[in-house]
């Protein structure tokens, strides 16, 4: 019975103790109380996530979700990404293909001209 309870007194993991946190090896972790994102109004969501960004010098959308996931997935659900994070002026939404295009135009020619045959005239 000695021999177990010295086996697992061995294996256990030391609590970090107030000498490692007083030289700053291991840093103390803050905690929010539970609900604290999801009860502020999107004006106070997003001034809270502007402080942070300019806090942790966070340059886009993955860097903010690795620094607090639940911070960027209220802002998700509440569609405010883009309030925090707007899209450069030089990018532009994705081209559409000028075939595609020229496709759906001779599709709706060939539509009108069915429909006009019929005698329906759209």
């Amino acid at each position: 019975m000695k021999l177990v309870q010295k086996a697992l007194e061995q294996n256990r993991t030391p609590r970090p103790s107030g000498d490692v946190l007083a030289e700053g090896i291991q840093k103390k972790k803050k905690r929010r109380p539970h609900g604290f994102l999801s009860s502020m109004d999107n004006d106070e969501l997003i001034s809270y996530a502007k402080k942070l960004i300019r806090k942790n010098a966070i340059k886009n959308r993955s860097s903010l979700a690795k620094a607090d996931d639940n911070l960027y997935g209220i802002l998700r659900k509440r569609n405010l990404l883009d309030t925090v994070f707007p899209h450069p002026e030089g990018v532009k939404k994705i081209k559409r293909n000028k075939m595609i295009e020229q496709a759906e135009l001779d599709y709706r020619k060939t539509i009108r001209l069915f429909f006009d045959l019929l005698g329906y005239g759209v």
